[in-house]
């Protein structure tokens, strides 16, 4: 049984009345049904899929001088074609994606349609000429084919060669080809002749007849209302569905009427199948009877949630709340780089053993692969996963002992996070620090002063009266507030322009970096010109 089928929304299909929705609720069981603007070739795969396949065979029958009567058998051939070619879209051949195993395709690289080749058939020790239609699939030998005799007839042979370049220049085997393009076109061109198809094929050839289990079973479903007929027209996933939103103060409903139309007639903006990057306007009828234009995303935000062609729940994401990763799948240090030909390492393109948890408008949570999530929500993924950078130099009696420059572990969803993030690994540093130098005999005298560049920061860990209103970051407002108010540490607020640590957290212009690095070695950093330079100069002036 299949799982999905896709109409051409034609009214024998999709009418109130017609026999095959009759059909399709009393044994369509639990297969998905879906319908597709009708005279429009282009938005059916199937329609697409038969007009390829009519070209390839009017191309084969005229390049190769096939009879016209013979067109069903070419057919068959370039569908055994067309389905053992992959498909870059899905990484697969069709063969596979339906069966699940590799096509053998030795009798298509051995034969081509209505090539010549010789037949040895039962009894009969001699060899006879003949032309090859195609592989028989309905015969339990292997390596089974149709081929087309002299006398017009179809057999179904195993013991088939093709005819070498050699062969094809011996005078009398030109001459039997001769007589045998002759004596078949002779016969397939009366019409009152019957084509003649292999029945007589012997039994222990034929697949025998299996009980099927399902023969005898018979599908029903419950009486469910039908469906109003759709406007093939105006036809979208949006249309009909019914909202709430805001409105002047108060929440209203309504339903989503129509498509949106400009003066001549033409809907505006582009169909996505992510709604938050469908650009299509739509009308909307409240309940109230007033109407108004409204776009996707402001649509698809108002849905509480929507199911798809597929039968899948469309939930519109909230906030990704947390992340981990599978230590046994995901990749490390260790294995995260390859090699260019050029010689340069990048990173490998894979999110495999990533997993974030994601909170739904509905107030549900769940955990989600990576890979998932950024196919359903790539705006949101991108825009949280871009974790921020921690950067810190410390400096013993003025001059820089230590630096520290790496990607912090979890995203943060504001600057004021990360920069909390980063005043706490600081601290840690400077009181290993501090330890260090008690151990070594050097007696410390005063705090440690550490610059931040952000107010908010500075303010919540100097003030004791503050309150902090992201309480994710409470671990790292206690650490650091701690040490504040033990009076080893004191923390103040520097203008980003002046901060050293941002050689560390950023791509910086050249002059602001010379500007910095000279702070931190007490010189001037920049281009200095040699002598040749400053003699070529004074001789340009």
């Amino acid at each position: 049984m299949p799982e999905h089928l896709t109409t051409d929304a034609a009214s024998s299909f999709i009418g109130r009345d017609s026999d095959w929705k009759s059909f399709f609720s009393r044994n369509g069981g639990n297969i998905k049904l879906d319908y597709s603007a009708p005279y429009k070739q282009r938005s059916n795969l199937a329609e697409q899929g038969v007009k390829f396949l009519k070209k390839r065979v009017e191309y084969t029958m005229r390049t190769k001088g096939v009879h016209e009567r013979l067109w069903n058998y070419c057919l068959c051939y370039e569908a055994d074609i067309h389905n053992r070619i992959w498909n870059p879209k899905t990484g697969r051949t069709g063969w596979e994606s339906v069966f699940g195993n590799t096509p053998d395709i030795s009798e298509f690289l051995d034969f081509d349609f209505y090539s010549w080749v010789w037949i040895w058939e039962p009894g009969n020790k001699k060899a006879s000429l003949g032309r090859w239609l195609g592989v028989n699939h309905y015969c339990q030998e292997a390596l089974s084919s149709f081929v087309l005799k002299e006398n017009g007839t179809i057999v179904t042979c195993t013991t088939v060669q093709a005819l070498t370049k050699d062969d094809l220049a011996v005078p009398h085997y030109i001459t039997m080809m001769e007589h045998h393009a002759r004596n078949s076109h002779k016969v397939l061109t009366v019409k009152t002749y019957n084509l003649q198809y292999p029945e007589g094929i012997d039994e222990f050839r034929c697949l025998e007849k299996v009980a099927d289990p399902l023969d005898d079973l018979e599908f029903s479903v419950e009486e469910v209302d039908e469906a109003d007929k759709y406007d093939v027209d105006t036809y979208n996933r949006l249309v009909g569905a019914q909202i709430e939103l805001s409105r002047g103060g108060e929440t209203v409903k309504g339903r989503v009427k129509d498509r949106y139309r400009d003066a001549l007639g033409r809907t505006v903006g582009n169909f996505d199948s992510n709604p938050l990057l469908d650009t299509g306007q739509y009308v909307v009828e409240y309940y109230d009877g007033s109407t108004d234009v409204l776009a996707a995303n402001t649509i698809a935000e108002a849905i509480f949630s929507q199911v798809d062609d597929e039968g899948r729940d469309f939930l519109l994401l909230d906030e990704i709340v947390e992340h981990e990763k599978d230590p046994e799948e995901a990749l490390d240090d260790s294995n995260c780089w390859e090699v260019k030909n050029n010689g340069n390492k990048v990173l490998k393109p894979t999110t495999k053993g990533w997993k974030f948890r994601v909170r739904w408008k509905d107030g549900t949570h769940c955990w989600l692969p990576l890979k998932d999530l950024k196919e359903s929500n790539p705006l949101e993924v991108i825009s949280v996963t871009m974790r921020s950078h921690t950067g810190i130099l410390i400096k013993l009696n003025g001059a820089p002992i230590s630096w520290y420059s790496k990607r912090q572990n979890t995203v943060e969803s504001s600057t004021f996070g990360s920069e909390f993030i980063a005043l706490r690994i600081a601290a840690e540093k400077c009181q290993g620090l501090r330890y260090k130098l008690r151990m070594f005999g050097v007696p410390i005298e005063g705090p440690t002063f550490v610059f931040c560049d952000n107010q908010s920061v500075t303010n919540n860990v100097t003030v004791p009266t503050s309150l902090l209103s992201k309480k994710h970051n409470a671990i790292c407002y206690h650490k650091v507030r701690e040490c504040v108010a033990s009076g080893w540490l004191r923390v103040g607020w520097i203008e980003s322009k002046s901060n050293l640590a941002d050689l560390f957290t950023k791509v910086l212009p050249a002059v602001t970096r010379n500007s910095l690095v000279s702070k931190i070695l007490d010189r001037w950093v920049g281009y200095v010109k040699n002598e040749e330079e400053i003699a070529i100069d004074s001789l340009k002036l």
